[in-house]
């Protein structure tokens, strides 16, 4: 279980691998402490095994800490099931939910690229 943020001059991608839940709650607020509101942030969840109530409470201080509705706040890659408990709880209407390209090969934030090395069976760095 780990919380990895990357930064461009774009955007912050914070992956999070394992089970997103509360034993990742100071890391996942450490991973966007510092992050400018106005600078699209994308959470990168193509690693995560499953989420529990504690997730859509941090996700839900997450989303008001950056700025609420006008903030620029997506949720990538995550699986079938998770983006379903997700839509359920209305997160959908606070985050844009997209199962875009594939993080295997590359996150754009607008021009920033962060590459997933080869060598990690799929599983970003």
């Amino acid at each position: 279980m780990s919380i990895i943020a990357e930064t461009s001059d774009d955007c912050v991608v914070i992956r999070i691998l394992g089970m997103f839940n509360f034993t990742m709650h100071k890391a996942f607020r450490q991973a966007y402490r510092n992050v400018p509101a106005d600078r699209p942030v994308y959470i990168e969840m193509c690693a995560v095994v499953g989420i529990d109530s504690t997730t859509l409470g941090m996700l839900l201080l997450f989303h008001t800490s950056m700025g609420g509705k006008s903030a620029d706040l997506r949720i990538q890659n995550c699986s079938p099931e998770i983006e379903n408990q997700l839509k359920k709880a209305y997160f959908h209407e606070m985050f844009t939910i997209s199962n875009g390209p594939s993080v295997t090969d590359k996150i754009n934030c607008g021009e920033g690229v962060f590459p997933v090395p080869p060598d990690s069976g799929g599983i970003p760095r």
